[in-house]
């Protein structure tokens, strides 16, 4: 229950400000890939990377973090293990801003992560 609390606080849920100038949503797979992939995405005790492929991996506080990934329409799609944790399918917009990645669910939160 403390790792899930950690991971929690680690991907701080924050909301995305109204769209500036220097934001950048990315739309198709071509441009994730691009921009995002193979990149050291990181924050707080987590680091993870997206390859071209399909995968996600990386780590979270330790313990190691898989998954998989692929773009329908205009979003990216993923589901990943961290431990003996999984989270479903879900489908987000990617925006960027600066050196930071935007991962936005349909909910309207936003999760970031900054890029390497």
């Amino acid at each position: 229950m403390l790792r899930a609390s950690l991971i929690a606080a680690a991907l701080v849920v924050t909301p995305l400000a109204a769209a500036s100038s220097t934001d950048e949503r990315i739309t198709t797979r071509a441009e994730f890939v691009d921009r995002v992939a193979n990149r050291n995405l990181s924050r707080l005790g987590v680091g993870v990377r997206v390859t071209p492929g399909g995968q996600i991996e990386g780590s979270a506080f330790g313990t190691p973090v898989t998954g998989s990934w692929d773009w329908r329409g205009n979003r990216f799609c993923r589901e990943m293990k961290w431990g003996d944790r999984s989270w479903e399918d879900s489908c987000q917009a990617v925006v960027i801003r600066e050196n930071r990645v935007y991962f936005q669910p349909s909910s309207g939160s936003s999760v970031y992560l900054y890029m390497r």
